[in-house]
């Protein structure tokens, strides 16, 4: 279908937070929208550590918005240039016609539909978005995706990489590895449990409601991560999940873990 329907629940009774407001005047302010859009990228360096470092001037403050979007931008190129050599695809971009990119594609597809049900659910808008700005599509989803983006590709890449030949149908074997790794468990440090990948969609969501309603200090998304101790993180949202207790937790936290940390 060229264009989706979609069907959007109903406004809540007038008790319920005006989120929508908040977000807007949140996404209006610069120092507000400048630290979201750059926790975002932060997420999104993270997790694509496995191919390319994050950009060493990164770590300055003081970015704008656009410098923060330039900066991406090159760190982008760097790795997709690096990923699509290293499947046998050197030549072609993330942006061409080819194989590969019309398997990404369909995997983000699968899972900014997961997303968008979580931004719906929590009345938030899908088109005002922090980083992707046009509000002529879903914006806040595209933002959204970013923090993840990198463990999903990484799951696609080391499956194509196993296969002794290339596969027939390179977009059905992307969509199936990656409904098998959402469906993993991994351990997060920001809220001490252990969740399914794909509840990380919905974090992320809770994190930004977190941050509009001023629930938390800052935008603090999950992310897989070690058990490492500390104070609790006052992220400010719980996620559906297994939670630290007198049990096993730990143990099977720091194993879960070890796939994502470990050489």
């Amino acid at each position: 279908m060229s264009q989706a329907t979609w069907i959007m629940p109903s406004t809540r009774p007038y008790h319920d937070e005006d989120l929508l407001s908040l977000q807007i005047t949140c996404r209006n302010s610069i120092k507000k929208s400048t630290h979201v859009a750059k926790k975002i990228l932060d997420a999104k360096f993270k997790s694509m550590e496995w191919l390319v470092n994050t950009p060493l001037h990164w770590k300055l403050c003081g970015f704008n918005q656009k410098e923060m979007v330039n900066i991406e931008a090159l760190h982008a190129q760097r790795y997709w240039k690096i990923y699509y050599r290293e499947l046998g695809f050197e030549g072609h971009s993330r942006r061409g016609d080819n194989e590969l990119s019309t398997a990404l594609d369909a995997v983000s597809k699968f899972y900014s539909s997961i997303i968008l049900r979580w931004i719906l659910y929590h009345k938030l808008s899908p088109y005002h978005g922090f980083i992707h700005i046009p509000r002529s599509y879903p914006a806040l989803v595209y933002d959204l995706m970013e923090p993840y983006r990198g463990y999903i590709e990484k799951a696609i890449f080391d499956r194509i990489k196993s296969l002794p030949n290339k596969p027939k149908d390179l977009t059905a074997l992307a969509i199936q590895t990656v409904e098998d790794f959402l469906d993993q468990n991994i351990y997060t440090d920001t809220t001490r449990q252990i969740v399914s990948f794909q509840e990380l969609f919905h974090g992320s969501v809770l994190a930004l409601r977190a941050y509009i309603l001023g629930q938390s200090k800052g935008l603090i998304l999950p992310k897989p991560a070690r058990p490492n101790g500390g104070r609790p993180i006052k992220a400010g949202y719980r996620l559906y999940g297994r939670s630290a207790g007198p049990t096993d937790f730990w143990e099977v936290a720091a194993d879960v873990s070890a796939k994502y940390f470990d050489p």
